[in-house]
């Protein structure tokens, strides 16, 4: 969330810098929220990656104890 909050004030910022006027403030929200999209369907996805590794070699240790 900290990330969040500095990324939006950097993009306010940024905007400003190049003349977005009234519009920078609006724009750099939409920016962090398809950011803070983006990072929870990569995180989402990592997260079932190594739970499905986990599985299987959870299933291997079964399958060799027996």
């Amino acid at each position: 969330m900290t990330s969040a909050i500095a990324i939006f004030a950097l993009l306010i910022t940024a905007l400003n810098a190049a003349g977005a006027g009234a519009l920078a403030v609006p724009g750099a929200f939409v920016c962090v929220v398809f950011y803070e999209l983006g990072r929870y369907f990569f995180y989402r996805s990592f997260f079932m990656q190594q739970l499905a590794r986990f599985a299987a070699w959870k299933q291997v240790l079964n399958e060799s104890d027996e």
